[in-house]
């Protein structure tokens, strides 16, 4: 019964996901999370040829593996992790979403993979919110109208141009995008004329 259960992972080095099984006749894939779920799969793939990429990045002969699951939609010859370890090949910029137990990969729609980066927030905090490449500034994956060389973002939400304040990817009617700053003593976002609260103007 002991040896059903042993497991060693391939690459400690690499990623602590990806394991074979006591007698290297399967490999399994287990998330090693206990939030928001543990789970964990036997990996379909030819094991000569397997390979791990890093984290829960795999690849063999025929696919690129995600979380232990075969997808075939990626490019298996350009795909990569960039510096900044985005999964990227030659036609699109990924990420990746819970759904249910497992994650679902998502594109950043009409991104360029060799210019796109994520942005920090002025924290410093990095989340999957803001991107841009060499023509477009994205947000929640998807492109923004806005003004590329004046573009400035504020935190999570909060983002202006030359000529505009926007709250996500909506334009804020009326907001005055000269004089939009962020108020330190009563922790609004301010113009000139107005406060806001989750993009919408509210009382001084």
């Amino acid at each position: 019964m002991l040896l059903f259960f042993y497991k060693k992972v391939i690459s400690a080095a690499l990623s602590k996901n990806y394991l074979f099984n006591w007698n290297r006749s399967q490999i399994i894939f287990d998330n090693q999370q206990k939030f928001p779920v543990h789970f964990s799969c036997q990996v379909d793939c030819d094991i000569k040829t397997f390979e791990v990429i890093k984290d829960h990045w795999a690849k063999d002969k025929n696919f690129i593996i995600y979380e232990g699951k075969a997808r075939p939609e990626i490019d298996i010859h350009s795909f990569h992790l960039d510096k900044n370890d985005l999964p990227k090949d030659n036609k699109f910029v990924y990420t990746t979403s819970w759904e249910g137990n497992t994650k679902k990969l998502l594109v950043w729609e009409g991104a360029n993979p060799v210019a796109f980066e994520t942005l920090p927030l002025r924290d410093g905090y990095k989340p999957d919110l803001w991107g841009k490449d060499d023509k477009n500034y994205f947000y929640m994956l998807h492109v923004i109208t806005c003004d590329y060389n004046s573009f400035e973002i504020f935190d999570a939400t909060y983002a202006r141009d030359k000529d505009s304040v926007y709250y996500g990817s909506v334009i804020i009617d009326g907001a005055d995008s000269k004089t939009f700053h962020y108020d330190r003593e009563t922790r609004t976002y301010r113009d000139k004329n107005n406060m806001y609260s989750q993009g919408k103007k509210v009382n001084n």
